[in-house]
């Protein structure tokens, strides 16, 4: 990655500031800040890296449902308070609030929402640990937190489970099925929140990685009996709207549900979307491509446009929060990576600018031509799975910078204008957040990231919950990290 360059300035102008910023720290030895620890250092850092990468894999043909069962007693729906969050003293570009959601007992992070003001970040996860990590472990419901924004103060805490099997709601055998949260989306007017979800049997299993991208065979996925969407007052935080239909699981189950909120149907179970660089939303809830990808041919580079928000944009693009990665060769059970075979992959739901339409999450994207060297052959490429799939133009010159020949998987985030793109490897030594100019590819700002959290996040294998999002007026940056077992809230000017 490239690094800022270096001003060149008077010397003795430079050292007279120098002495003066030693001055100043030893007045004010409190003001300190220490380094970050190595992420190798970190406790528990080398068993979440490698669950996270494990999980990016299963996440990548859509299979990756979250898992949680009944909630039991209405004690769980008490409010709790956190210790007071960390505020570093960085450069304003750099100040940020770390958030341990383990201390509110919140474990296996499913997804984050910022509200559309801005003022709070929602967090939705399980409650004291994964439903399926350890094996056999003991019944825990849906978890969601909602967190003040600029103190980092924990607002409201609610089990999710009894909104879903209450009144009117989902019947589940508690001892084989369990509720699996997809995604967590804030409505634009800020009024509701949607939470889509399956009630499923079995866990996932982690076929060999090139049917994972190409095609799970279903006997390895989990078998939902249930499939649903529950919304939330955001004021209240009480169900408002629950809906469900019976589902059955199929080897095409792995693309996106769609619902009608008005009428409460499933009106498409298996929702095969063109690929495309964007979509738009058209009548009856229906989504249609722009600048579509054809098989075999590489389209050219987008404009460097806002990248839309799909919770309620009437038109967004498929440069979501991700990750980009290399492609592999699978032998024998043995990945080899191949340089130049650039992945990028977001996950993301939809939620159509009049609340009628809501599209359950599902993974978009592929590979990607940066046209830089090397470039992988005809053969490697087929030999990967990728043969006959439609080629993404790199979206701009930060995304390019991002690939190399170094195998390793990024979580990136483009700001809403477009404009930046921010890239966290929480497996590095001295883990950051890189923040790089879409147009030129160089780093403009970077962002250091706290020591881990003493209270370590559980997570298994079947789970995705690493993400970053920018705040709906790019300002601040708020990446829930497996690594760092933290929700961090950076200020970005």
């Amino acid at each position: 990655m490239e690094t800022p360059p270096r001003s060149e300035g008077d010397p003795e102008a430079e050292r007279a500031a120098r002495l003066a910023a030693l001055r100043r720290l030893g007045a004010a030895p409190e003001q300190r800040q220490p380094p970050a620890a190595p992420a190798a250092a970190r406790s528990g850092a080398p068993r979440l890296r490698g669950h996270q990468r494990r999980a990016w894999t299963l996440a990548i043909a859509g299979s990756v449902v979250l898992v949680a069962l009944i909630a039991f007693g209405a004690s769980l729906l008490a409010h709790a308070r956190l210790p007071q969050p960390t505020t570093a003293g960085h450069p304003s570009a750099q100040r940020y609030i770390q958030i341990a959601p383990r201390e509110a007992r919140l474990n296996c992070p499913v997804d984050i929402a910022w509200s559309p003001d801005g003022q709070r970040v929602a967090v939705l996860g399980y409650q004291d640990h994964c439903p399926d990590w350890p094996p056999n472990a003991a019944y825990t419901s849906g978890l969601l937190l909602i967190y003040n924004a600029k103190t980092g103060a924990l607002e409201q805490r609610i089990a999710l489970d009894q909104f879903v099997t209450g009144a009117g709601g989902v019947a589940l055998d508690t001892h084989t099925q369990y509720v699996a949260y997809q995604a967590l989306m804030w409505s634009p007017d800020g009024a509701r929140l949607a939470l889509p979800f399956f009630a499923q049997r079995g866990m996932i299993a982690a076929p060999d990685p090139v049917s994972l991208l190409h095609g799970a065979n279903p006997a390895t996925m989990p078998h939902p009996v249930a499939a649903g969407v529950l919304l939330l007052d955001a004021n209240t935080f009480q169900r408002t709207e629950l809906v469900t239909a019976p589902y059955t699981a199929s080897e095409s189950s792995t693309a996106p549900l769609e619902w009608n909120l008005i009428t409460h149907n499933l009106i498409h179970s298996a929702l095969q979307l063109p690929p495309a660089l964007g979509y738009h939303w058209g009548a009856g809830g229906v989504l249609l491509p722009d600048s579509a990808l054809i098989s075999g041919r590489t389209a050219a580079p987008p404009p460097l446009t806002p990248v839309g928000d799909p919770a309620g944009d009437a038109h967004f693009t498929v440069w979501q929060p991700g990750v980009t990665r290399l492609g592999f060769i699978d032998s024998n059970g043995i990945g080899t990576a191949v340089p130049g075979l650039d992945l990028y992959f977001a996950r993301f739901a939809a939620w159509s600018p009049d609340g009628a339409y809501l599209l359950a999450p599902a993974y978009y994207g592929g590979r990607v031509d940066t046209f830089q060297l090397p470039q992988p052959t005809a053969e490697q490429i087929q030999a990967a799975g990728w043969g006959g799939a439609p080629v993404l133009p790199a979206r701009d010159a930060a995304l390019t910078a991002l690939y190399g020949p170094t195998p390793r998987v990024l979580t990136v985030s483009w700001s809403p204008d477009g404009q930046r793109l921010a890239a966290w490897d929480g497996g590095a030594i001295g883990a950051r957040v890189n923040v790089y100019d879409a147009r030129t590819g160089k780093v403009a700002t970077t962002l250091p990231a706290p020591a881990a959290a003493s209270s370590q996040l559980d997570v298994s294998p079947s789970y995705v919950g690493e993400v970053m999002r920018w705040s709906p007026d790019g300002k601040h940056l708020a990446l829930m990290s497996l690594e760092l077992s933290s929700l961090v809230i950076w200020s970005v000017a």
